[in-house]
């Protein structure tokens, strides 16, 4: 049996490198990606076609196929746009509309949501955390 190496700690493997540990890590991070401002920040992997297709159709790989033949253009950026995005390809934040479905969202659900009633708390509680990271005043609710 043979023994064990001990495992080095990245400083000395590092040092081994004739590096830092943090210049190693920085080569690796690429702190600008070069993505267009009007186009999302969507991986390839999801903005192109599945790399393998099981040949057998179903109900399911056929809604599947249609959702792709859907989304795909908005994926893939070749659709105009229906947000403003950033230098990083991410879309702007709605802030009023947010702030106005966590209001709606604290106010009584229809019939229908009665199946959400054990959830409510948690509804409550990420409704109440969203409208404090908006900034927006919650004390009308303290009650």
């Amino acid at each position: 049996m043979r023994p064990s190496t001990p495992a080095r700690p990245e400083g000395d493997v590092a040092k081994a490198n004739n590096q830092s540990p943090r210049s190693r890590m920085d080569s690796s991070i690429d702190m600008a990606p070069n993505v267009a401002a009007d186009r999302p920040n969507v991986p390839d992997t999801f903005s192109s076609l599945p790399p393998v297709q099981d040949l057998l159709h179903t109900e399911t790989s056929s809604l599947q196929n249609e959702t792709i033949r859907e989304c795909l253009p908005f994926l893939a950026g070749s659709v105009g746009s229906l947000f403003d995005y950033n230098e990083y390809g991410v879309p702007g934040l709605a802030r009023e509309e947010h702030i106005r479905f966590l209001h709606n969202s604290l106010n009584t659900l229809p019939a229908a949501f009665v199946a959400y009633d054990a959830a409510r708390p948690w509804i409550i509680y990420w409704a109440l955390t969203g409208l404090c990271l908006l900034d927006e005043d919650i004390t009308r609710y303290r009650e």
